[in-house]
């Protein structure tokens, strides 16, 4: 039996790749956590030198909560993060990662839902 190096290596880049991703998702929803969780307290989120949550991060959130929604629903919810952006801009921001098969699904008519539903 001959071990074979190429396949090795290979699995194992695919398996660290796989891990990368995972953690930068990680990092991503425990940052968004945090600055929901000082949002909800009334701290803006620059008191602890945080950035402010972008579309897709905000867009995360609210699709955790709410399930699949229409771009003109999320605009909505994210005036609750501060976040004001025509429906275009949305569209543009989520479609963006759907394309590439992260974090979001778009069911047509831009509508859309997380990729895997946690």
């Amino acid at each position: 039996m001959v071990f074979d190096l190429d396949q090795a290596i290979e699995d194992e880049e695919e398996f660290q790749k796989e891990l990368l991703g995972i953690l930068a998702r990680s990092e991503t929803r425990l940052k968004a956590y945090r600055l929901s969780r000082n949002f909800m307290r009334g701290e803006s989120p620059s008191q602890e030198g945080e950035p402010p949550l972008t579309i897709p991060v905000a867009a995360e959130l609210i699709l955790r909560k709410h399930g699949s929604l229409h771009v003109r629903e999320i605009a909505k919810y994210l005036e609750d993060y501060s976040i004001s952006a025509v429906p275009t801009t949305i569209t543009t921001s989520l479609a963006r990662y759907a394309k590439k098969g992260k974090v979001f699904k778009r069911l047509g008519g831009n509508r859309f839902s997380l990729l895997k539903a946690k």
